[in-house]
């Protein structure tokens, strides 16, 4: 196996945490590597899928607001030949948006998430790999 140079940071929401009660923190955990793909990129497009979680948590600070517009920035910076995909989940999962749908309302059915029920993130992630494997191809770098 390669060595790959990876930089892994841990992100807390706050500095500090009791360590006498139980409580909740969110993370942001940021990886990153300067290893690139190499000749793919050159001769494969991306096929990638977004998971967004819209569950009522993230309606506090913003949250939702912050990935609805990260999500609308990946998609203004990708190729014509990319595939994407959206998906939000709380509860239940719905597709936003797919490779077929027109570009034009893509933007808009992105911010046009709000938020919803409880989090059932392994319910996202499955559905995102599936929605990721059905635009795969040879020709796509599959991105989750």
């Amino acid at each position: 196996m390669t060595p790959v140079d990876l930089d892994l940071r841990v992100i807390p929401e706050r500095p500090i945490v009791r360590n006498d009660v139980q409580s909740e923190l969110d993370l942001v955990v940021d990886l990153t590597t300067t290893r690139g793909i190499g000749e793919q990129s050159a001769t494969h497009a991306l096929n990638l899928c977004i998971v967004i979680d819209r569950s009522g948590s993230m309606a506090n600070n913003d949250k939702l607001e912050h990935a609805k517009r990260s999500c609308v920035s990946i998609w203004e910076s990708l190729n014509p030949a990319d595939h994407f995909t959206v998906l939000a989940f709380d509860d239940e999962v719905v597709s936003v948006v797919n490779p077929q749908t027109p570009p034009d309302q893509v933007k808009n059915r992105i911010l046009a998430l709000s938020p919803g029920g409880v989090t059932n993130l392994s319910n996202g992630w499955y559905l995102g790999l599936l929605e990721l494997q059905t635009y795969a191809s040879e020709n796509h770098i599959n991105r989750l």
